[in-house]
């Protein structure tokens, strides 16, 4: 809950930084994107019972 909420308040601040159509915007979203397929894939592939808990 803390990465998504820390994901949409980066996201707000990257709006209000940057316009709709500034690349800018699209290349700083990217970054947050890549790094959450990456953490993603890690643990895919750590293959780990019972992640829920060790992460509380």
């Amino acid at each position: 809950m803390v990465g998504v909420a820390l994901g949409v308040a980066y996201a707000g601040l990257v709006d209000r930084l940057f316009g709709l159509r500034d690349w800018c915007r699209w290349l700083a979203l990217a970054s947050g994107w890549v790094l959450a397929v990456g953490v993603t894939l890690a643990l895919h592939t750590v293959n780990m019972d019972d992640l829920v808990p060790q992460a509380i």
